[in-house]
């Protein structure tokens, strides 16, 4: 429940890495919002999972063993659009890298760097998944916030 007693609509969420301690802050982060998260350890067994249930968005690491996440995002293109997960943001240490950014198997997905910053990785997750009303709600009231005080410097700065 948010802070007005409204249910918030909890997504189904798979979060794939080969780090224990990035599968867990992510899920720690998106778990605490009402997300019901799935991990993984890697490509190959977040396709397993990919094939048996739906996704309303991936969170996927590039750089794994055995099955990368270019690889995983590849063959999920492939699959039936029933199978597919339409929303992917990719966190990696290499996002700004201009190669890694013109990658076709990366076309579409939301880059996010590592280390993540919790409200960079909520921010994606909120554009994401636009329904999710309390991130979407608590964005645009921030958003507005510091477009305020960015103008109220601006016309400061003119004077």
């Amino acid at each position: 429940m948010d802070d007005t007693g409204n249910s918030l609509e909890a997504r189904d969420i798979l979060v794939v890495d080969d780090h224990t301690r990035v599968r867990q802050y992510v899920t720690n982060l998106l778990s605490a919002i009402g997300h019901r998260i799935t991990v993984a350890n890697d490509g190959s067994q977040a396709l397993s999972l990919i094939l048996r249930k739906k996704f309303d968005l991936l969170i996927t690491d590039l750089e794994m063993a055995p099955l990368d996440g270019y690889s995983l995002l590849a063959l999920m293109r492939n699959l039936p659009p029933d199978q597919r997960i339409a929303k992917v943001i990719v966190c990696s240490a290499h996002v700004t890298d201009p190669a890694i950014q013109r990658a076709p198997e990366l076309r579409g997905a939301r880059l996010v760097p590592k280390p993540i910053h919790p409200r960079e990785l909520l921010v994606a997750v909120a554009e994401s998944l636009p329904r999710h009303s309390r991130m979407s709600a608590w964005l645009s009231s921030s958003v507005e916030s510091v477009r305020g005080a960015a103008a109220g410097l601006f016309r400061s700065a003119r004077r």
